[in-house]
């Protein structure tokens, strides 16, 4: 006769299902994946130029990590593969007759785009970047100013072999140290397309002779209507650019004590806040730029006195001068040489007052040339160094 209670049995049962459902999901867990690929069999890519074959095709190049030539004594080295397509995936898919490798674009530090398919439309390509599950959305994108992109990879790294890891640096350390350029990350290119009121801008880069041998530099920015490269901005334009976005935290600005005398001084540049306020009256746009830059003396060429109050209120007055003046000739050149609203003005009307916006939206392509812009600028001298 068995003695156990009704409810011993009932919880011996359910001790017994448990343990054959953790048996079981410990053999899952256990079992390799069907379509495992092992990390010896991926050629890790890490950049991507993009140009145009003579027929018309993609032709694409592939920035590889290259592990048979690469050490801990000599660094991380890396070989190029070409491959082309009608389509970006069918050129990618292309080259794995050229490697026995799988491409892989986890690791992608940033894509070239030639100037000549930048003029034709980003979205013929960037579609697939957008799409495939393995590229990141913070990918440096980059146009290149050089005949092709694919000849960016040619150059001499300072700091890295990898030239694509070279154009990150590069980019990180502009916006730490020099502020002329803004990044153009994968995913803010998709927002600047996107959003209203707003025209894309990429940084560009090219080639210089250093010490003999061929490096990357960034040489200002690309102007786009849409998708569609328009030009270029100089790096000085594009320090000045800098302010009008409110994107000027760092860099150097140059100044003369003396109105009109070549420029002596250093600012070292520790803050920037920029704001714009727009009105719509009598059928017209009007915008309002205010900025307040934060500034070190760094240098001063002519003499090592210290600065007294009306040295001081002088500097002021030329940056205040200087810089109005900088950001209304800026204005004036995109307005005429490009007629695309990169300052967001029109974003800036769409976001507060969306009422207005819809009524201009339409014809905002002829507004934004003829916007009156006001800039006002004014300068804080936290410190002279004079006591060092």
């Amino acid at each position: 006769m068995n003695d156990k209670p009704a409810g011993g049995r009932k919880c011996a049962k359910l001790r017994g299902r448990a343990a054959a459902a953790l048996l079981a999901a410990l053999l899952v867990l256990l079992a390799g994946c069907y379509n495992y690929t092992g990390v010896d069999q991926f050629a890790i890519v890490i950049g991507v130029a993009l140009d145009k074959a003579e027929d018309g095709e993609f032709m694409i190049s592939f920035e590889i990590i290259d592990i048979k030539n690469s050490s801990k004594e000599d660094g991380i080295k890396s070989v190029v593969v070409q491959s082309k397509g009608v389509t970006v995936f069918e050129a990618i898919r292309d080259a794995r007759r050229r490697s026995s490798y799988k491409l892989y674009f986890g690791n992608v530090e940033a894509v070239f785009i030639s100037e000549e398919l930048a003029r034709e439309g980003l979205y013929a390509f960037l579609d697939w970047l957008y799409r495939d599950e393995e590229c990141r959305e913070v990918v440096d994108v980059v146009i290149s100013k050089e005949p092709t992109a694919r000849a960016l990879f040619k150059s001499v790294g300072m700091e890295s072999f990898i030239v694509a890891e070279e154009v990150s640096n590069i980019l990180q350390g502009d916006m730490e140290s020099v502020g002329s350029v803004q990044r153009g990350a994968l995913y803010e290119v998709y927002n600047r397309l996107k959003k209203p009121g707003i025209s894309l801008i990429l940084p560009a880069f090219r080639l210089v002779e250093n010490d003999g041998e061929q490096t990357v530099e960034s040489d200002g920015m690309a102007v786009f209507a849409g998708d569609k490269l328009l030009g270029f901005l100089d790096t000085e334009r594009s320090k000045i650019m800098m302010f009008v976005l409110n994107k000027k935290k760092t860099g150097i600005f140059t100044l003369n004590t003396d109105w009109g005398a070549p420029e002596n001084l250093s600012l070292e540049i520790v803050d920037n806040k920029t704001t714009k306020k727009f009105t719509y009256e009598g059928g017209r746009v009007k915008v309002k730029i205010s900025t307040v830059t934060s500034v070190f003396v760094a240098e001063d060429r002519d003499t090592l006195v210290k600065f007294e109050e009306e040295d001081i209120e002088q500097i002021e007055k030329n940056f205040k001068r200087r810089l109005e003046s900088d950001i209304k000739q800026l204005i004036r050149h995109v307005q005429t040489e490009f007629g695309s609203d990169i300052f967001g003005f029109g974003n800036m009307i769409y976001r507060k007052n969306p009422k207005l916006w819809r009524q201009l939206e339409a014809d905002w392509d002829s507004i934004f040339p003829e916007i009156e812009v006001e800039v006002s600028s004014k300068l804080l001298i936290l410190n002279t160094a004079y006591i060092r």
